[in-house]
């Protein structure tokens, strides 16, 4: 499940995904279904989002900001 917001918009809220690639500070990483908890700071780049079914990923840049992935697989996106 992903949870993704900018200051001014949510753009997703409870999306089923199967996979995001994350920009991460220390590398970029994907997370999946019952992916380990983990908190990283995101550095300039793109964050890549994978449907079930459609073979391109949809792609945003963000500027930087967090990714909280719960125990429960729930992935928090934030950007500044």
């Amino acid at each position: 499940t992903l949870n993704f917001n900018l200051p001014h918009e949510t753009i997703y809220s409870g999306a089923k995904v199967s996979q995001v690639i994350v920009p991460g500070a220390a590398g970029e990483y994907g997370v999946t279904a019952d992916h380990v908890p983990v908190v990283a700071q995101m550095k300039p780049g793109i964050l890549q989002i994978l449907h079930e079914g459609v073979a391109e990923p949809e792609k945003y840049f963000v500027a930087g900001g967090f990714s909280i992935t719960h125990a429960n697989s729930t992935t928090d996106i934030s950007c500044p």
